[in-house]
């Protein structure tokens, strides 16, 4: 290339940079305000005679230009300012202009201000009363009597006891030579060797005495007070003259208070001052100044002052807080208002008003600070006109920069006045889009310019701009991409643009969407009144009950003969997951749990496909049947049956239960079952008399073929007599005992023998396998009323009680029908108890808004949004059957502080724009220019608020991952706190803008007129101006503070779930098996008396063995007591439901009983879940029953010694009693007798044997044919039992038959068809976690497994681990994907990253708060610490978003993008903003302090849900207010730095935030 054409590229270059720089800076002039005039020469024009200096935009005076033309923030001319308009120090304005901009002054005055003020002291010890102890001589501290610093001691009190080794030789030595009679002077030479060693008198006299040497010495305090040091435990050794004490006196305290530089000069040494006490306003104190130390903070601008308060009733101790009121006389100052002044650190400024009516920034020098002004010591007059609003609108920031010298930086005050000057041109006279227009013109050709200035440098590369000038040309480029970037400049995000497209769309269709929200209110109202009430989730597995009934067999032979072939059969069933099999005497259980979500009705139908696979395995008489399609948990009602007159004794009473209440409650929609406890069964009883039988050669089998041919009816088709059809019948039912009486038995001669002649027939009891009593006052029938699975238990309640009532007039006289369990108490209790809560939110929310916003309509917004959300929660609820119940409402109640938190920063931002609107107008908005102030608000915010909510949505992720009881018990809870907040977030773009359009109206109180949100901008400003200032200490504090977290984390337990108060409670002790009826119906009696004793009982219902019901397999050793109270405004001061679970442990002691209590609800879930009925049960599964009994037998002696483990309890598997006939195959066949024929024999005669029963009109009663008890009732009758053979000969049993004593199982328990022995744990006063995994150990250790068998671990501690599995994976999933949705919304990785770091440091609190309140980590607890992380990330990106729309304000309005306008963008998008953050905040705790605090049904689970919250909500805001403007500043400050020193290529083309 020529070198005429590198010089003609090279002055093309030149054109070009100067060209560019000329615009940029042209451009930079009218945005930002830094004056531009050239010399009066080189910029006057002639008009007239007058001297033109600059032109000027007419509405921003401030900023000034050289050449005429328009305004580039409005549509209009530039005005001349004259020579003899202007001055050097400012500039004039008219009275119209500035009253058109809101440019409000103030006069500075002087006003009366006392002197007085106020103080906040702690309290500590006077060192000058502080006495020391001392040891006497060397030695070890024996004993100590204080334990801990700050404990009272009284003078004289002993402290403790030193023993002093060297003195034991001297008091020997005097005890040797007493004993040995040693001269007087020889002892008297001992004693004052003694003496010189500082032995006490008592101890010499003791040894002269004869005594045994006591070489030790108690210390007492000298003084009375408090133990202000102790630094020494029992133990050490100790030598002469140590400090082991000190005591500090009480009689008076020092108060040291941070007292404000201007102030403090004021004190006088001797002053009076009156302390009151921060705890307790009632109790004052009296005190004077002593002393100020010469110390002043470099950033409060404080000294310390020392304050003597009289402290002789000693109520005062150090670390209380006192308010220290010092008194001082009135005095006239100077003061303007505070908003006049612009401050940072000790300097300040205020624009005066001159004479001539220019605008001159002076320094002022200030005094005290008074609230909403400053005194005024140097720098003003008395009279001055000082600009109180709108500062930047009268002169440029750069010249009142240059006043404050130094500063490099815009204080803190100085930011809401340019904010407000930002909003106020923003929305001044619909110049906005003018404005924007203008500037995007003008970005797009600077651009362009510098493309073109760029390329020029890179072909000429001159020399002169590798230097200074080169790095002066990347800055600009820097700043003008950075303004292009953060102003929003470019493509606009397409998600966001969508959401901003949706809220204008539903504010100019306002009407439609009103319509629409009628529609979801009438529609949440059918839902409120129609879901399904319960009080707890049905936690149940689906299963299905097998009952096989095998009257009159042993437990073993009906495991061997029933329950293994149904267990074996069962297990192949598709889904079924668990087998349990129950073996009893005469009865077998099967249940069969199957996988989650199973269709309980699909699992019935499988369960008969192979239950009639393996009915011919069964042996006769063996009958299997389902069970009801319900579980435990669905006894929702019991009651009892008395008559009080004693017309109707217990049989009668149960064959009404049985034959008529049963059948008419069954009818009651959703009843699954109705089951019969206790009673007696009537039974028509044939007693033979085998003598009798003997000499008719009568035998048991033609007695029993008699009585079957007796008792029946038949039919002889019809008859056709004179034109008419006859029906034949023959009944031949036995009715009477005159009937049974006269049955022909056999025949001897011509003679019948009759039943009477053989046998004794008489109406008793059936044997009975179930027992019930009422108040400790006997036996009496009952019933439960069984719910089918996942009905509502409220309305079948309801419809129970309606079916008694119209029952009533139907029962015989005298007999009542007693409630003994009601669940729909618990239910009503926990639905108002949670009703309560929502009222109190809905309260507290219309009160914190009216609080902060001083607008009572815009407090109806809130109030009115969220019963809608809560609505829609209740709509899809419905839809989905889910019921309502303590979780499910408790997830409404728990998203109600969460869900209000876009209706709070929606309803602020609009306030923000009417009140910028009403400042610059001076005027009320028309209807019109409210509404587009709303959509401009809404849009400005809402879409970011919209994901915000979609983050809490989804941070709810892994609690529907939770399988099996725990998912049950929290999914409800998950769904609707979902529900609640995916319409929450709905509504905030949809429905809260068009509210806010229609109540957010009338005179809007200024932000600054309410002292609240004064107090807190005034609070905040010095914490984050510390913050800027040491930003990298402030993440270093705050790593520290997370990594302490570790304390209280790894103290925190675990559990399940917490204890939950029903009201009701269950009583279930376990006696030694083999218990007699008549014993367990003594025992039961017994302690229901006793339990009866406890004044806040209303009523005890005990159970002994089973109901009729296959839901109940009970042996008759295990007792079922229901425990109903009285109302708690009935119960002794004090009384709480642990209390009274501890007096009831302390009055009911039998021997023989090992206590459990337990909630009724919660017991059944665990119950049918894992079959224990404790909170750790451990299952040792083998083949031997011996071995398995002598294994549990060994781990419940180990367990027992575990800390925590209140009682331990093995089932007994050999502790039935037997007696076993074993038939002499042999001596049988010698009689013609088989084996299955003296079986017959032992079945019937002994054991009774049902043959038939008797048909009474609807009711049904047994026959049973026995032998006389006189002859069964010892071992030796047994043996000789006669009885006659088909072939006539009389034999007694022990001529066929060995009879004998054994030991055996009392029932059979097997899982998965292997056999199992169980061992019962209760815990109490530790966690569940540290307890079992400590027991855990011990079995290792001590207990050593056989081959074949194996421990499992079962009960709760088997859902917390599962929970805890599950949580280990899906929380982390849960995040990966709450971090995309975050990138999603900020395009930007950093600030994702930033949010989501944000969300542990939040968790801080949490953590501490639930350690002192000493809560053990539940599921419950999880789910609070879920919660809270959604909200922390929620508040992190509303932070974000404040601080991004400054910026990217200030960038749009031209300010250059340097370090400055970033701490002034944090400032304004931090500290204006705190008005919103501490209304979410206020909220958010509002809602769950009550639920936290709260006592009523659900509050202990409420109370772990949360108390994580709440203690977050204490540092989540203030990390988002602290330490995340901290990282924000730290990432743009590198940004910015990187950038000039590497050039534009280092620049990141991100995409805008909104």
């Amino acid at each position: 290339m020529s070198r005429v054409q590198l010089s003609v590229i090279a002055v093309a270059a030149a054109l070009l940079v100067g060209g560019g720089a000329f615009y940029l800076g042209r451009a930079t002039s009218g945005s930002h305000g830094s004056a531009q005039a050239t010399s009066p020469g080189a910029a006057a024009s002639s008009a007239g005679e007058r001297k033109i200096l600059y032109w000027h935009d007419p509405m921003v005076p401030g900023q000034r230009f050289d050449k005429p033309g328009k305004s580039p923030f409005m549509d209009m001319q530039l005005q001349p300012v004259y020579a003899d308009e202007a001055s050097d120090s400012g500039v004039k304005v008219s009275p119209q202009v500035q009253q058109n901009l809101g440019i409000r002054t103030a006069v500075a005055k002087k006003v009366e201000v006392s002197s007085s003020f106020d103080a906040v002291g702690a309290v500590q010890f006077d060192e000058r009363l502080t006495v020391a102890v001392q040891t006497r001589t060397a030695g070890y501290l024996e004993r100590l009597a204080v334990r801990a610093p700050m404990e009272r001691v009284a003078k004289g009190q002993v402290l403790g006891t030193v023993f002093a080794p060297e003195w034991l030789g001297p008091l020997n030595e005097i005890v040797a030579l007493q004993r040995a009679g040693a001269s007087a002077e020889l002892i008297a030479a001992a004693r004052e060797r003694a003496r010189a060693m500082s032995i006490p008198a008592d101890l010499l006299r003791q040894a002269e005495e004869g005594g045994v040497p006591q070489a030790r010495y108690t210390l007492t305090a000298p003084v009375g007070g408090v133990i202000a040091e102790l630094g020494v435990r029992e133990g050490v050794a100790v030598s002469p003259g140590m400090t082991l004490f000190r005591i500090a006196g009480l009689e008076r305290v020092w108060a040291v208070a941070e007292v404000p530089e201007a102030q403090a000069v004021r004190l006088t040494r001797g002053q009076k001052v009156t302390a009151v006490l921060q705890a307790d306003p009632s109790q004052t104190f009296t005190g004077t100044m002593q002393e100020i130390l010469p110390q002043v903070s470099a950033t409060t601008r404080t000294l310390q002052a020392r304050f003597e308060v009289d402290n002789r009733a000693g109520r005062l101790v150090p670390g209380m807080l006192l308010r220290l009121q010092i008194a001082g006389p009135a005095a006239s100052r100077l003061v303007v208002p505070a908003e006049a002044v612009i401050r940072t650190g000790t300097r300040a400024v205020a624009i005066v008003r001159q004479a001539n009516g220019s605008f001159e920034p002076r320094e002022v020098k200030l005094g005290v600070d008074l609230g909403d002004q400053f005194e005024v010591l140097e720098g003003l007059r008395e009279g001055e006109q000082v600009v109180a609003s709108g500062q930047f609108l009268v002169d440029s920031e750069a010249r009142l920069r240059s006043v404050l010298g130094s500063l490099a930086v815009a204080s803190p005050a100085s930011a809401p006045a340019s904010a407000a000057a930002d909003e106020l041109l923003d929305a001044g006279q619909g110049g906005r889009h003018r404005r924007r227009q203008h500037h995007h013109h003008a970005r797009r050709h600077c651009r362009a310019q510098v493309a073109a200035d760029d390329d020029a440098i890179q072909q000429a590369k001159p020399d002169g701009l590798r230097g200074r000038e080169g790095r002066r040309h990347r800055a600009l480029r820097v700043q003008e991409e950075g303004r292009r970037i953060r102003a929003g400049v470019g493509a606009p995000d397409g998600r966001l643009q969508v959401i901003a497209a949706l809220i204008r769309w539903s504010i100019a269709n306002r009407v439609l969407v009103l319509i629409a929200t009628a529609f979801v209110v009438a529609a949440s109202l059918f839902s409120v009144a129609n879901t399904p009430v319960d009080a707890l989730p049905d936690l149940s597995d689906t299963q299905v009950i097998v009952r096989t009934s095998y009257p009159g067999k042993p437990p073993q032979v009906v495991e061997d003969l029933v329950t293994y072939p149904l267990t074996t059969t069962m297990l192949s069933v598709p889904g079924a997951k668990t087998v349990r099999g129950y073996s009893f005497f005469g009865d077998s259980f099967v249940y069969i749990l199957f996988d989650d979500k199973t269709d309980p009705y699909w699992a019935r139908s499988r369960v008969v496909e192979y239950l009639n696979h393996v009915q011919s395995r069964l042996p006769a008489g063996a009958t299997a049947a389902l069970g009801p399609d319900a579980t435990g948990v669905g006894w929702v009602y019991e009651y009892a049956l008395v008559d009080r007159t004693g017309k109707t004794d217990i049989g009668q009473l149960r064959a009404l239960n049985d034959w008529f209440l049963r059948f008419e409650l069954k009818t009651v929609p959703d009843v699954a079952e109705v089951a019969s406890i206790g009673g007696m069964v009537r039974q028509f009883q044939v007693v033979l008399d085998p003598d009798r039988m003997r000499q008719l050669g009568v035998t048991q089998g033609m007695v029993m073929d008699a009585l079957r041919k007796a008792n029946q009816s038949s039919g002889g088709s019809v008859v056709e007599l004179a034109e008419a059809e006859y029906m034949v019948r023959s009944s031949g039912f036995l009715k009477s005992l005159d009937d049974f009486r006269g049955i022909p038995v056999a025949l001897s001669g011509a003679t019948p023998v009759l039943l009477r002649d053989v046998a004794f027939v008489q109406v008793g009891p059936e044997m009975r396998r179930g027992i019930a009593e009422l108040d400790g006052e006997g036996e009496v029938a009952g019933g439960v009323v069984v719910m089918r699975s996942g009905k509502n238990a409220r309305a079948t309640i309801d419809g129970i009680k309606t079916r008694f009532a119209q029952l009533k007039p139907s029962l015989p006289a005298g007999v009542e029908v007693i409630e003994t369990y009601d669940r729909s108490k618990l239910i009503d209790r926990s639905i108002d108890n949670l009703k309560l809560k929502l009222t109190e939110e809905f309260i507290a929310v219309a009160l914190v808004c009216a609080v902060f916003l001083f607008h009572l309509r815009s407090a109806l917004v809130a109030v009115v949004s969220l019963p809608i959300a809560v609505g829609i929660a209740f709509i899809v609820m419905h839809a989905q059957g889910l019921n309502a119940n303590i979780l499910s409402l408790a997830g409404i109640a728990l998203a109600c502080g969460a869900a209000l938190d876009g209706v709070v920063v929606l309803l602020e931002a609009a306030h923000k724009h009417i009140e910028a609107f009403e400042q610059q107008q001076g005027r009320l908005p028309t209807v019109q220019e409210r509404w587009a102030l709303v959509t401009e608000a809404s849009v400005e915010v809402g879409p970011a608020l919209f994901f915000s909510l979609l983050v809490i949505t989804l941070s709810f992720l892994p609690v529907f991952t939770l399988e099996a009881q725990e998912g049950r018990l929290f999914s409800p809870l998950a769904f609707t706190k979902t529900y609640t907040m995916a319409a929450a977030a709905a509504l905030s773009v949809t429905l809260v803008p068009v509210l806010m359009g229609l109540l957010a109206r009338g005179r809007i109180p200024h932000e600054a007129a309410n002292p609240l949100n004064r107090l807190l901008m005034r609070l905040y400003r010095p914490a984050l101006e510390a913050v800027l200032r040491f930003p990298v200490a402030t993440l270093v504090i705050a790593a520290v503070v997370l990594a302490l977290t570790a304390l209280p984390a790894m103290r925190l337990g675990g559990e399940f779930m917490p204890p939950l108060d029903e009201g009701d409670l269950l009583y279930m002790p376990s006696a030694l098996p083999g218990l007699s009826v008549s014993k367990a119906t003594e025992l039961l009696q017994q302690t229901d008396r006793l339990i009866k004793t406890v004044p806040e009982v209303e009523r005890v219902f005990g159970k002994a063995g089973r109901a009729d019901s296959a839901t109940d397999p009970a042996p008759l050793e295990m007792f079922e007591t229901t425990i109903q109270f009285k109302p708690r405004e009935q119960w002794r001061p004090g009384m709480t439901p642990d209390k009274l679970v501890e007096e009831l442990d302390s009055a009911v002691k039998v021997p023989g009983l090992s206590n459990i209590w337990v909630p009724p609800i919660r017991n059944r879930i665990d119950m049918l879940a894992t079959g224990i009925k404790s909170p750790v049960g451990i299952k040792v599964a083998g083949t031997d029953l011996a071995t398995i009994d002598r294994l549990a037998t060994r781990i419940e002696s180990v367990v027992k010694e575990v800390p925590g483990v209140s009682s331990a309890l093995a089932e007994r598997l050999t502790g039935g009693r037997y007696i076993d006939v074993d038939v002499d195959r042999a001596a049988a066949a010698r009689y013609g007798l088989s084996v299955a024929d003296v079986q017959a024999i032992v079945a019937t005669a002994i054991g009774g044997e049902n043959v038939g029963e008797v048909v009474s009109g609807r009711e049904r009663f047994p026959i049973n044919v026995r032998y006389p008890r006189e002859i069964r009732d010892s071992l030796e009758r047994l043996r000789t039992l006669p009885f006659v053979t088909d072939r006539g000969a009389q034999l007694l049993l022990q001529d066929v038959a060995r009879v004998r004593l054994e030991e055996g199982p009392p029932m059979l328990r097997s899982e998965n068809a292997r056999l199992s022995g169980w061992v019962y744990v209760d815990v109490r006063g530790r966690d569940l976690r540290s307890v079992v995994h400590d027991m855990q150990a011990v079995v290792s250790r001590e207990v050593a497994m056989p081959a074949g068998y194996a421990i499992s671990w079962s009960g709760q501690f088997e859902y917390l681990e599962r929970a805890t599995q599950r949580m280990k994976v899906v929380v982390p999933a849960t995040l990966a994907v709450i971090f995309v949705l975050l990138y999603l919304l900020f395009r930007n990785t950093t600030d994702a990253v930033l949010v989501m770091a944000a969300v542990p440091f939040s968790l801080v609190g949490g953590f501490w708060l639930v350690w002192l309140l000493g809560h053990s980590i539940s599921v419950a607890t999880a789910v609070g610490f879920i919660a809270l992380a959604g909200v922390a990330a929620e508040f992190g990106v509303v932070m974000l978003v404040y601080l991004e729309n400054a910026l990217k304000r200030r960038l749009a309005a031209g300010e250059p993008d340097d370090e400055d306008t970033l701490l002034a963008a944090i400032r304004e998008g931090a500290v204006l903003r705190v008005r919103p953050k501490a209304m979410t905040v206020a909220i958010v705790m509002a809602g769950l302090v009550p639920m936290m605090w709260g006592h009523g049904t659900g509050s202990e689970i409420m109370a772990r849900i949360a108390a994580p919250m709440v203690g977050g909500m204490v540092t989540a805001p203030l990390l988002s207010m602290l330490v995340v403007p901290a990282a924000w500043y730290l990432i743009h400050r590198r940004r910015l730095r990187r950038f000039i020193a590497d050039g534009p290529a280092a620049l990141p083309m991100a995409q805008p935030t909104r």
